[in-house]
């Protein structure tokens, strides 16, 4: 993936089903960045093996999560104002920072919120104590196809994102696939699951 440009290891689903007991620690061990979970209870798994690196919840999250995110040190995927404030809240009340990544929804319609909202949000996000809005992100729709010209067109719109919100300091849009295919697409850091189980994708 070249200079400049961080792994973020997703290991939901156990691993992949590899097992995240054994696969979780050999990774922070190899020196990897950053971990990448579907839920929060994933985060806390991890955090109750001894990972330390930083922990990204992908997935949805809810306001009853927010104080074991604090607890646990995990930076949360945020869709909602109320899940914002109540990372805010919590972050007040624990003297953390809460850490926040906006995913913008550029055509896959699986999760995250439109562009319009997206920076809605994170205007809201930014007026809270507590908080810093970290990163941006989206995932590419057929990514793991043949044809994945459509990830011109989403590549298009997160970078209008990235334009109207100067100052997130982290941004991620691929998967094993495009972090493979699209150098263009690599930004501060890429999501890498099947390729570290030698699925080639």
């Amino acid at each position: 993936i070249g200079p400049g440009c961080g792994m973020i290891v997703v290991v939901k689903g156990n691993a992949y089903g590899a097992g995240i007991e054994g696969v979780a620690p050999a990774l922070e061990a190899a020196g990897v960045e950053r971990f990448a979970v579907a839920w929060v209870s994933e985060g806390v798994q991890l955090r109750e093996l001894g990972v330390r690196r930083p922990i990204l919840v992908l997935g949805h999250a809810f306001p009853e999560d927010a104080g074991a995110a604090l607890a646990h040190d995990l930076t949360i995927t945020c869709h909602s104002l109320a899940l914002g404030r109540a990372m805010s809240a919590a972050a007040v009340r624990t003297g953390k920072t809460a850490r926040i990544h906006i995913h913008i929804d550029s055509g896959l319609h699986r999760d995250g919120v439109s562009l319009e909202e997206g920076v809605a949000l994170a205007g809201e996000l930014r007026g809270l104590p507590g908080g810093e809005v970290e990163g941006i992100s989206t995932h590419m729709a057929n990514a793991d196809e043949p044809d994945d010209s459509f990830s011109d067109a989403q590549a298009a719109l997160f970078r209008d994102a990235t334009e109207r919100l100067p100052g997130i300091p982290y941004r991620h849009t691929a998967n094993s696939a495009t972090a493979l295919r699209r150098a263009g697409l690599r930004f501060e850091g890429v999501r890498i699951g099947l390729a570290l189980h030698g699925v080639l994708p």
